[in-house]
């Protein structure tokens, strides 16, 4: 689990350094203080990344892996992030914290999701977000059937799987 955690950490990076500079309102408003809801965080590299890029926010991470929540505990007091950083292991249909957030990510989770499961997860980070919050989705495409297997990327997906 430990080296599953150390190879995704490029992609709070590239969120970073090459989604964020292309939405300067999104930019503006973490810059200015507010609160991050990372589901499915792992090991924490995206909400310590993040936390660090910007001094005023606040991040929360959500994961149901008992094993990756302890790693992003660790983490998140080797950063020295602790007063404004928090790991959870919690499921997203437990959110219960209405209108808290600015924004949600989600860092190859949404696949992770059974179908079914899905409607009732976006449903409960949309609840979670503050109105005109924003929830950023970083993730593979996954076949849902036979004939997707034959197509890129959606083969690829599967045999990373």
């Amino acid at each position: 689990m430990r080296e599953v955690v150390e190879a995704l950490t490029a992609l709070p990076h590239i969120f970073l350094d090459l989604v964020l500079p292309r939405l300067p309102s999104l930019g503006a408003r973490l810059r200015d203080g507010g609160r991050v809801l990372d589901v499915g965080c792992g090991g924490g590299w995206a909400v310590v990344q993040i936390a660090e890029r910007f001094p005023k926010i606040s991040c929360v991470g959500i994961d149901v892996e008992p094993y990756s929540v302890d790693l992003a505990r660790r983490l998140i007091v080797e950063r020295g992030l602790a007063d404004r950083c928090e790991a959870r292991e919690q499921s997203v249909d437990q959110l219960a914290e209405d209108g808290t957030y600015d924004v949600a990510t989600s860092f190859l989770v949404l696949h992770e999701i059974p179908p079914a499961s899905k409607r009732p997860a976006f449903a409960a980070v949309a609840r979670a977000l503050k109105p005109g919050g924003h929830f950023l989705i970083f993730d593979e495409v996954y076949p849902e059937s036979d004939e997707a297997l034959r197509t890129m990327p959606t083969r690829f997906a599967a045999l990373a799987q």
